[in-house]
């Protein structure tokens, strides 16, 4: 066991018993369980909010509905058309990446987001996912060609184009939830130490920078996360002709 500086988290050292301590090989404690505590959250608001969409005239079906239909919008303007499939993939890294990046509120869980290898492994998803279904839609060939256009000297540049894109997706999310994390701390510490500021957290505002730093940031990264990776799926899809699909109504969806 130790205490990882930057935060002060505890790692394990997987392969401690074989002589190999690396970093690159610990598993940081707090992600683990703060990830398996979401899951959980997430398993209980399914069953929670799957009830209240009997309740035809409640305002919590209202607004479910409501931001069914803003993703299921985006899914179809960014692909020409809406897939069912690609709407689910990109709902569920929105939702999970948002729950991610807010569950810090909450007494004893950390964002699992201000952890690289959470934000590098849904990055590598997003681009494992893209990529599967462009080799489905083009071919084997057809894909391996396009690292090939204009000219073959390109290839370098192009294999270089996908992993600026996982880079850049992946700590661009790292960089802004740990950095609202940061200034979150900083305040706070500093306010401990100050009378006055102390007295303007009272006030509200330590609220107002919880609010902006621990919900409004998280949603804004979720949204440009799942944005992302909803336009590389579009570029990747780009020859791909509208096929029709029967799963576009709002109220066969959420059956």
């Amino acid at each position: 066991m130790n205490i990882n500086v930057l935060g002060e988290k505890a790692s394990w050292s997987l392969l401690s018993f074989f002589g190999i301590t690396h970093p690159f090989f610990n598993v940081i404690i707090p992600t683990v369980v703060s990830t398996w505590a979401i899951l959980g959250i997430i398993f209980g608001c399914i069953f929670l909010l799957k009830r209240s969409l009997t309740y035809k005239e409640s305002h919590l079906r209202f607004c479910i509905l409501e931001i069914i239909s803003a993703l299921m919008d985006m899914v179809s303007e960014a692909l020409g058309h809406f897939t069912y499939q690609h709407f689910s993939f990109i709902a569920s890294l929105f939702f999970f990446i948002l729950i991610c990046n807010t569950v810090g509120v909450l007494p004893f869980l950390d964002e699992p987001t201000t952890d690289l290898n959470t934000t590098v492994a849904l990055g590598v998803l997003g681009l494992l996912y893209r990529d599967f279904f462009a080799i489905k839609e083009h071919g084997l060939r057809g894909y391996l060609k396009e690292f090939f256009e204009p000219l073959f000297f390109m290839f370098p540049l192009h294999i270089m184009g996908k992993f600026s894109s996982l880079i850049s997706i992946s700590f661009r999310l790292f960089g802004n939830i740990l950095g609202g994390m940061v200034i979150s701390h900083i305040w706070f510490g500093f306010a401990a130490e100050n009378i006055f500021l102390n007295m303007a957290n009272f006030c509200g505002l330590g609220l107002i920078i919880n609010l902006f730093f621990g919900i409004f940031e998280g949603l804004i990264q979720a949204f440009v996360f799942a944005m992302l990776s909803l336009t590389y799926l579009s570029l990747a899809l780009a020859h791909e002709e509208k096929k029709p699909d029967t799963t576009t109504t709002l109220e066969k969806v959420i059956e």
